[in-house]
C-alpha cells in the first residue's frame, strides 16, 4: 500500500516550494530521533516519511509522476463510492519497482533429495530517504534545518547491507525452482526496493543424473556380464546400500526399473520415482581363433 506525500507533509495539493519547505522544518524537528528520545523507533520512522515526502513533492518531475498516479488511484474509487469508514483514503507508491536481482541456489542430489537447510549470504544497496541529516539543535536549529531541506535530495545515502538468509530446501525441489524474496534486491533511485529471486541448480553428481522424477545411472559391464547376468551395487543418495540382481540377457537398450528408488515428489515427499539402470557393454579387443569357435559352439546351439 502508498502513501499520500500531501498527508505527511500536512499541506494541501496545490502547496507551493515555500509551503512545502516550511512543513518540511517543521515536521523535520518534530521527530527528528536526537529530539525523541523515549520514541526513538517511531521518530526514526515518521522522519524517514517526512524526508522522503519532501524529497518527492520538491522535485517538480516526481510530484508531477505522483500526482498523476495519484489522480488514477482516486477517481477510480469515488466513481465506486466512498468507504464510509471516514478513513484516509491509501494510495499506490507511484514509482516502478526495480527489475528483481537474480541469483542461483547451487543444491546436491543429496541436498535435494533429503532436504536440507541453507544460509545464503547477501549483500544489497538501500538508499536512506533521510540522508544523511544531523540537526543541530542547540542556537544553529533554525539554520541548519534550512540547510537540509535545500540538500534532502541530493544527500541520499547508499549503504551496504550484509543479511544471511535461511532456506529451508524441500525434499523433491527440481532445477529452476524458484525463491522470492520481497525487496530483498536492493535499491535503485526513483524506484521502489527490487526483489531477490533465487533459482535451484542442480549440481552434477558423479554416479547419479534426474530425470524429472527419476534416478539415472549407467553401469558398464563386460560382454560376460551381459550374457550371464550381473549384481549391481549401488549406494542411494540417502546413504543405502542397494543390490540389484539381474539374471537375463542385457542387450545395448535394456533398461533395469527399480521401482520407488528415484527422487521424492515435490507434491507429495511421501512418494518416490524409479531408479533406471542403464547400461554400457565392454567388448573384448581381440579373441583368439580358439575363443571365435568356442562362441560360435556356444551360441549356435
Amino acid at each position: 500500500m502508498g502513501v499520500d506525500y500531501y498527508d505527511i507533509l500536512q499541506v494541501d495539493r496545490d502547496a507551493k516550494e515555500e509551503d512545502l519547505r516550511k512543513a518540511y522544518k517543521r515536521l523535520a524537528m518534530k521527530w527528528h530521533p536526537d529530539k525523541n528520545l523515549t520514541k526513538k523507533e517511531e521518530s526514526e520512522a515518521m522522519f524517514k516519511q517526512v524526508s522522503e515526502a519532501y524529497e518527492v513533492l520538491s522535485d517538480p518531475h516526481k510530484r508531477a509522476l505522483f500526482d498523476n498516479t495519484l489522480k488514477a488511484r482516486v477517481e477510480p474509487a469515488a466513481d465506486a463510492g466512498a468507504s464510509g469508514d471516514g478513513g484516509p483514503t491509501r494510495y499506490q507508491n507511484p514509482f516502478p519497482k526495480a527489475p528483481p536481482v537474480v541469483r542461483k541456489l547451487p543444491c546436491t542430489l543429496e541436498e535435494l533429495y533429503k532436504g536440507t537447510t541453507k544460509e545464503v549470504k547477501i549483500s544489497r544497496i538501500t538508499i536512506d530517504p533521510s540522508g544523511q541529516m544531523k540537526l543541530d539543535c542547540g542556537s544553529g536549529e533554525s539554520k541548519t534545518l534550512d540547510l537540509v531541506a535545500e540538500i534532502a535530495v541530493m544527500n541520499r545515502q547508499r549503504k551496504l547491507v550484509e543479511e544471511v538468509l535461511i532456506v529451508e530446501v524441500q525434499r523433491g525441489w527440481k532445477k529452476n525452482t524458484k525463491l522470492t524474496y520481497l525487496e530483498k534486491g536492493g535499491e535503485v533511485e526513483y524506484h521502489r526496493p527490487a526483489d531477490l529471486v533465487l533459482f535451484i541448480y542442480e549440481k552434477l553428481h558423479r554416479v547419479y543424473t534426474r530425470d524429472g522424477n527419476d534416478l539415472v545411472v549407467t553401469q558398464k559391464i563386460s560382454l560376460v556380464e551381459a550374457l550371464t547376468g550381473c549384481t549391481v551395487n549401488l549406494v542411494t543418495l540417502d546413504g543405502r546400500n542397494l543390490t540389484v540382481p539381474i539374471d537375463q540377457i542385457i542387450h545395448p537398450e535394456y533398461e533395469k526399473v527399480v521401482e520407488r528408488e528415484g527422487m521424492p515428489l515435490r507434491r507429495d515427499p511421501t512418494k518416490n520415482g524409479n531408479l533406471r539402470i542403464k547400461f554400457k557393454i565392454t567388448f573384448p579387443d581381440d579373441l583368439t581363433p580358439d575363443q571365435k569357435l568356442e562362441m560360435q559352439k556356444l551360441l549356435s546351439d
